[in-house]
């Protein structure tokens, strides 16, 4: 009698889960309890119907797909600690981009090769340094014998007219002399690379050798439309003091004087000035028209006005001689 209640039981459970319908169900039950039993029935209904036991009847459907779910994400994990160990924690930057075929890296484009060497580019001291070296083959003080005379230069002022460069290197005499007191010389030079090459020399463009007293020099645009070298010095005689000048145009083949300018006289007792009488006469040049002409005006003890008038590639004074004595 037990077992047929636990069978009835057992039933009752299969039905509550789905395992059997409410005719099946029935079907057995009455098999069991011995009413309306059919064997063909029951035969036809156990061919066709699973019978599972309860420790199996829940589906395991939604186990597996959270553990499906579970190991999707792992799979996941995993995969994006590998990728980030091999890539260092990020993607290298170039991994997506195509670079084609013959195209300079970024290294290579950033180093420029250097430009070629160009003396023009250097600081104007440091010009003028490389000039002297190559006008006189020395650095600082260039020692030469012109006519007899030692003369010391030292490098004075560097300038450019197109592509030429232009030395002026004014000189002191070396020896105790009355012909030894300076001349400035004047070198043209053309760049070569980082040097320069000497394209033309005069030693002695303005010669001391007038003066007996160190001249000074300065350059000046006011008289040329080219730079030109204005130098003035005096000569003291036994009797008087004289003062002139020489204006120096550097033309593009070469310097070009004009002069001696007079600039300064004065007596001193002797013969000169029985004659003259005591006389101190100062110029200086004023009305310039620039590649032209200029006066020079005379004040002191007499007043006087002469004109320099420009001829072919000088200045000549004009009406002849100066009036203003020399010594």
């Amino acid at each position: 009698m037990s077992t047929r209640y636990d069978e009835l039981e057992r039933l009752q459970r299969l039905r509550e889960s789905g395992a059997l319908t409410e005719e099946e169900f029935q079907v057995e039950k009455r098999r069991l309890l011995g009413h309306d039993f059919e064997p063909g029935l029951a035969r036809r209904r156990t061919d066709t119907v699973e019978i599972i036991d309860d420790e199996t009847a829940v589906s395991r459907t939604p186990l597996y797909l959270v553990l499906g779910a579970i190991g999707l994400v792992v799979a996941i994990a995993i995969g994006l600690l590998v990728g980030r160990a091999v890539g260092g924690g990020r993607a290298a930057p170039e991994a997506n981009v195509a670079l084609p075929e013959n195209v300079a890296s970024a290294d290579e484009n950033l180093i420029a090769p250097a430009p070629p060497a160009d003396v023009r580019m250097l600081p104007l001291p440091e010009q003028l340094s490389r000039a002297f070296a190559a006008a006189f083959g020395a650095t600082g003080t260039a020692q030469l014998q012109i006519a007899g005379r030692t003369l010391v230069y030292h490098p004075g002022r560097l300038f450019w007219i197109g592509d030429k460069a232009v030395l002026i290197s004014p000189a002191t005499g070396a020896g105790d002399c009355r012909d030894c007191a300076g001349t400035v010389a004047v070198h043209y030079l053309t760049p070569d690379g980082d040097k320069f090459q000497v394209a033309g020399s005069w030693p002695e463009a303005i010669s001391g050798a007038r003066w007996n007293t160190p001249p000074h020099w300065r350059m000046t645009n006011a008289f040329t439309t080219l730079p030109a070298i204005w130098e003035e010095g005096r000569d003291r005689g036994q009797d008087c003091i004289a003062g002139s000048a020489i204006l120096t145009e550097l033309t593009a083949a070469g310097p070009v004087p004009s002069g001696p300018i007079r600039t300064y006289y004065k007596s001193s007792g002797g013969l000169k000035a029985l004659v003259l009488g005591d006389t101190e006469i100062t110029g200086h040049a004023t009305n310039i028209s620039k590649d032209v002409s200029f006066d020079v005006v005379y004040s002191g003890d007499k007043e006087l006005t002469e004109t320099w008038v420009k001829q072919g590639d000088r200045f000549v004074p004009q009406g002849g001689e100066s009036k203003v004595p020399s010594c």
